[in-house]
């Protein structure tokens, strides 16, 4: 039983953010992580999670105080710094901490994993490219058939912006952009793998990654598109391959396709305009007005900041941006503390297994997760956490893991 609703949980919760019934206390995945622990421990044998306690969680709860700290210093503790402290803390238990658990008790293969995750992704660009044509015939039923929705939702460069199964759609961008990459490594490691399907696969989630129509998902892929093509070009040139070279002139060319595509749209300068942060948001202006707005309140707090959601409390308004809103509340000192928790796992990956074409996935998905919060805030979603707990699992395999698939 407790299996069958892990697996359904990988391929769906996954794939959505959204709130039961609107209610911002229903998070979907929240409630099926809370079922998993139910089921857990009403098993036969009682669970423990500490048994899969790793050393460098350590620095997590030094990250937490770093958050309650300046709130006991200045005696400003109120309900909403305690329910802001909480969202921090639950994600690293009920995704991170639990799914970890899970891999490891289940003893679950990586191509399983991945497996799973590759269901969820095609499931939610089916819907999002349904969404988008849907929507040219007919865009206002289908904002009233959407159970789940933002503000944010709605037409945008004179098109409908599909969010599928997630909460807004550059929610649903983040979704794809941690996980596509992933999907890549499934392919490199499984060498029976079908190439027919997974060409296809990779043509239906790219056609529903752009239904976003999101300027942080443009901007990933050009980013990606480079860190690719520089690997490729690094590669052609210790080896000097044909093949090589045929890859990186096909990258390429998918490049200025891209690009192309944008600008035939006639949308390649609202993009570029949003890039650039020239959008109204509010009543400071722009993002960057915004986020200069928010600095310039640090004052002297710059190093410890000013506490966990105080800055909301006083300025009345969100940083859309995850690291200067970690800048606000724990200062520099806990923005390298939280950094050096998530990165931790992606150095010992590095150390154990290189850089190379089976492993590039990983630090391409870390990679469009530090970038994507730039313009997101949204820590508490399921998606950075599962991603370190992929990690962190596999840090566990033997080392020469992936050399056996080179060989």
């Amino acid at each position: 039983m407790i299996q069958k609703v892990f697996i359904v949980s990988i391929v769906l919760m996954f794939a959505t953010n959204v709130y039961l019934f609107k209610h911002t206390w229903l998070p979907l995945p929240v409630l099926f992580s809370f079922l998993l622990i139910v089921l857990l421990f009403l098993s036969s044998k009682r669970v423990i999670f500490f048994d899969t306690f790793k050393n460098f969680e350590i620095i997590y709860f030094l990250f937490t105080f770093l958050l309650i700290a300046p709130l006991l210093f200045n005696d400003s503790i109120t309900a909403y710094n305690i329910s802001h402290v909480m969202s921090y803390l639950l994600p690293f238990f009920i995704f991170y901490k639990l799914y970890f658990f899970l891999f490891k008790r289940y003893l679950i293969s990586l191509n399983n994993i991945l497996t799973y995750i590759s269901y969820g992704i095609l499931l939610a660009s089916f819907i999002a490219i349904a969404e988008f044509i849907y929507s040219l015939m007919y865009v206002s039923e289908l904002m009233d058939l959407i159970p789940f929705t933002n503000t944010n939702q709605g037409t945008y460069m004179n098109f409908f912006r599909s969010q599928s199964l997630t909460y807004e759609p550059n929610h649903f961008g983040l979704y794809l952009v941690i996980f596509i990459p992933l999907i890549y490594l499934l392919r490199m490691n499984n060498p029976g793998f079908n190439k027919n399907k997974f060409y296809l696969f990779s043509s239906i989630t790219f056609i529903g990654l752009l239904t976003t129509f999101s300027a942080s998902v443009f901007v990933i892929l050009v980013l990606d598109l480079v860190i690719i093509s520089c690997y490729i070009f690094l590669n052609l040139v210790q080896n000097k391959s044909k093949f090589l070279l045929a890859k990186f002139i096909a990258f390429a060319c998918i490049f200025l396709i891209l690009v192309s595509f944008f600008k035939d749209l006639l949308i390649f300068e609202t993009v570029l305009s949003k890039v650039s942060f020239n959008h109204d948001v509010g009543i400071t202006g722009s993002r960057v007005q915004r986020w200069q707005y928010l600095f310039n309140s640090l004052d002297g707090s710059i190093l410890f900041g000013t506490g966990a959601g105080q800055y909301i409390i006083e300025l009345g308004q969100s940083a859309v941006n995850l690291w200067l809103q970690l800048l606000l509340e724990v200062g520099i000192l806990g923005l390298l503390v939280f950094l050096t928790f998530i990165t931790y796992p992606i150095f010992q990956f590095y150390s154990r297994f290189g850089v190379n074409k089976y492993t590039l996935s990983i630090y391409i998905s870390f990679f469009n997760i530090i970038v994507y919060h730039i313009s997101i805030g949204n820590y508490w979603y399921p998606w950075l956490w599962i991603f370190l707990a992929i990690v962190v699992y596999i840090n566990t395999f033997p080392r020469n893991f992936f050399k056996q698939q080179v060989d």
